[in-house]
Order: structure tokens, then C-alpha cells, then sequence
């Protein structure tokens, strides 16, 4: 998967994807992040359907070679909402948005 930290996108606050009905149930997502180059140091948070699941985390965790954040267990209906926040005081702590992952576990 080294292809997908190719490129990404600076920035990323939010993502909100519509999904068809007849996929809901329950996932494992998979967020492929990276560092930005032009803004070293600060953190992010992470909340997916309105609820923080990840926080503190370190945008140049993964360097160049970028970092995979595995959420599972995810319950998704109709739509997937993702939002990157930078911790407080750290505004330039959001990472290059590369790619987002989802797997059906099931119902």
C-alpha cells in the first residue's frame, strides 16, 4: 500500500461520505496518514460518526513512509463522517490525508 502515501490531501478537516443502503453494518476503517513536509510538529484527534477514537497523535509518526490508523467495529449506515482536529495549541498538527479504508465485517 506505499502507493497511497504517494500523495494526499493538506488540511483535511472533514470527510463525509454517502454510502449505498445495502452496505450498513459493521466495518474496520482503515485511515492512511502521513506528515506534511511544510508544517513539522503539533497533533491531531480523530472522530469518526460524531465520537472521538483517536487523540495526541503525532503526524510525523510514520514519516515519510506514512502510518495507518486501523479503527474495527465501526457501525456505518448511510454515510461515514470523519473529522481531523488539531489538539489544542498545536493548529499545525493535521496530517496529509492519503487514502480512507473501509471493510464490511458484517451486520
Amino acid at each position: 500500500y506505499s502507493w497511497v502515501f504517494a500523495s494526499g490531501y493538506s488540511g483535511l478537516g472533514r470527510v463525509s461520505l454517502e454510502l449505498p443502503k445495502a452496505v450498513a453494518g459493521t466495518f474496520t476503517v482503515k485511515l492512511y496518514c502521513r506528515a506534511s513536509s511544510a508544517v513539522p510538529g503539533g497533533s491531531y484527534s480523530v472522530s469518526l460518526q460524531g465520537k472521538k477514537v483517536l487523540d495526541g497523535l503525532d503526524p510525523g509518526e510514520g514519516g515519510a513512509a506514512g502510518v495507518v490508523h486501523k479503527l474495527s467495529g465501526i457501525k456505518l449506515g448511510s454515510s461515514l463522517d470523519l473529522v481531523f482536529s488539531p489538539s489544542p495549541g498545536k493548529e499545525a498538527g493535521l496530517p496529509l490525508g492519503c487514502g480512507v479504508e473501509l471493510i464490511y465485517e458484517g451486520e
